[in-house]
């Protein structure tokens, strides 16, 4: 929004964050987002998962900015988002494709040398049958293929103790390849995060915008969002739906939600925009 010289930018996570699809009522989200459109104020969803995940529940909720896809992988910009120019390598539906990961190939041809020549047990997502996906019980034919569309990274089943984990994380440091890990959760990717992605787009923003003040908000729930929230002027950290803040993102410079969910994350957003303006 443009309030004397001063434009919001929303950068927020997607599942957990501002949308739960078991969510019965998502009217003041969906009455948020309303306003944001209405005032301009670009919304750019920031997520660990492909844009084929994403896709569905962007067209579901109407939103039109910019997404974050695959942990900082590659920044999907809508053609008519700016009138500047810059460099893009690809584009898809009405979509121009910045990228910064490392293509989907390379991890894969890494994690089958590390297994040939150092003896780790892992096994990519994409290395997996749909069936054996969906014998997991953990996603539907539809989301394995979405999940399957990587461009830029690769969930992984490491089979180790912490020492083998740790050991891998090493070696992917040297071929300048990440693992974000927790618990049993791993994903490979380049040599990116989420907050390089957002301050790209940020730059790209004053470049637009070059009279105005431009005001970063990020939205978040967990770990997976810290280096969006570390990004931002006005990170927020949400509430867990057990009342729980996720204690790895840290605290400082944090607001935290009275509400978890999209109540909280509606209520801040709000609050914020509210209170830069008076």
């Amino acid at each position: 929004m443009v309030t004397d010289n001063r434009q919001f930018i929303v950068f927020s996570g997607l599942y957990g964050s501002m949308f739960n699809p078991e969510a019965p009522d998502i009217d003041d989200l969906l009455s948020t987002i309303e306003r944001l459109q209405g005032e301009k104020i670009p919304l750019i969803i920031t997520s660990d998962r492909t844009a084929d995940e994403v896709f569905s529940t962007v067209q579901r909720m109407s939103l039109k900015g910019p997404l974050i896809v695959e942990s900082g992988g590659a920044i999907y910009i809508p053609e008519d988002e700016f009138s500047v120019e810059f460099n893009y390598q690809d584009t898809v539906e009405n979509y121009k494709i910045i990228e910064f990961g490392v293509k989907h190939e390379f991890i894969l041809e890494k994690l089958a040398d590390l297994r040939t020549h150092n003896g780790f047990k892992v096994l990519g997502l994409s290395e997996m049958s749909p069936d054996q996906i969906s014998d997991m019980g953990l996603l539907s034919l539809d989301e394995i293929r979405a999940a399957q569309a990587r461009r830029f990274s690769e969930p992984i089943l490491f089979e180790g103790d912490a020492d083998e984990m740790h050991r891998f994380h090493a070696e992917l440091e040297h071929m300048n390849l990440r693992c974000i890990s927790r618990g049993n959760y791993h994903i490979i990717t380049g040599d990116h995060d989420e907050g390089s992605a957002v301050r790209f787009l940020v730059q790209l923003y004053r470049e637009e915008f070059p009279q105005m003040q431009i005001i970063t908000i990020g939205l978040g729930d967990n770990f997976i969002d810290a280096p969006m929230l570390h990004a931002v002027d006005q990170p927020v950290l949400l509430r867990k739906p057990d009342g729980k803040f996720d204690s790895e993102v840290g605290k400082r410079g944090l607001r935290f939600t009275k509400n978890p969910g999209h109540l909280g994350w509606s209520q801040a957003v709000n609050a914020i925009i509210d209170d830069t303006e008076n």
